[in-house]
């Protein structure tokens, strides 16, 4: 043997391995535990027995009912019982009935049931191992009604909004943009203006998206005639429709450029100015006839 283990016996080498073992479980920030096939616990880690208040020593020989309320043990029995028939991976996100935060709602955890094999690869144990999500799960609620805030103000701006990534493709789009295009806002995501703009319009957004993307500054173009698609153009009952589009830098926490274009209808407005033109000579002070 070298000078950085020796052995001391086949027991106590054991006892030793058990040691190391514990010390690792024990320190996780994951609760573990080890059932028999009959659906006894063989072992526990400290994580687990303080997630059921009970002493780690006390885990062997229990089952699920000792732990958990009648209705919950047969679940998860019905799950052991799963892995143990199928050999699979059985993954659970549920709310516990034993755990409440400071605020006093409940935690949520996920378990994960898996085949432990001996020797001969045969199934001789199902392994859990338990995190608490509660975190993760109110951070991604949380994104979510942030998400759906912001939907619901974009969906309802008279204006045409779309946020591509630095290769021109869109990202995300508002209910206007997509309908002036002839589409669903999903079916938008992952298309670029070639695939929505004839070609003489999609060489000009490209571009201007280009240049954002070189100097990070806002673009505004001239207003131009527009068609979203040559089978969609979009006309006014007087004529055809213009739209004047600006294109503004816009980054990402992690620093990823993406660029959001706001195509706005000004088709009225510029048919309005001739008229607004005219009236301007009229004044106010000038004898009636």
């Amino acid at each position: 043997m070298d000078g950085h283990f020796r052995s001391k016996g086949g027991a106590e080498d054991l006892e030793d391995a058990r040691a190391r073992l514990r010390a690792i479980t024990d320190n996780v920030p994951i609760m573990l535990c080890l059932k028999d096939l009959d659906g006894y616990f063989m072992e526990g880690n400290a994580g687990f027995a303080r997630w059921h208040g009970i002493d780690v020593r006390a885990i062997s020989g229990l089952r699920s009912s000792d732990l958990v309320n009648p209705g919950r043990a047969k679940v998860v029995e019905a799950l052991d019982q799963r892995v143990i028939e199928t050999g699979e991976v059985v993954v659970e996100e549920t709310v516990s009935e034993l755990q409440r935060r400071p605020d006093g709602k409940s935690t949520i955890f996920r378990m994960i049931k898996f085949p432990v094999y001996d020797a001969d690869g045969d199934i001789m144990a199902v392994g859990t191992a338990m995190t608490d999500i509660t975190e993760q799960k109110l951070a991604q609620r949380a994104l979510e009604e942030t998400q759906a805030r912001l939907v619901g103000i974009t969906d309802n701006v008279p204006i045409m909004l779309s946020l591509k990534d630095k290769n021109g493709a869109y990202q995300h789009c508002n209910l206007k943009f997509a309908e002036w295009h002839g589409a669903a806002p999903e079916q938008i995501i992952g298309k670029t203006s070639r695939d929505l703009l004839p070609p003489e319009r999609a060489r000009p957004s490209r571009k201007s998206t280009g240049r954002s993307s070189r100097r990070a500054k806002s673009r505004c173009s001239k207003p131009t005639p527009y068609s979203a698609t040559r089978r969609t153009a979009r006309r006014l009952p007087c004529g055809s429709s213009n739209s004047r589009s600006a294109t503004v830098p816009a980054r990402s926490p992690a620093s990823a450029r993406r660029f959001s274009t706001s195509p706005t209808n000004v088709g009225r407005k510029r048919r309005c100015r001739p008229t607004l033109k005219n009236s301007r000579t009229w004044s106010p002070t000038a004898p009636w006839s």
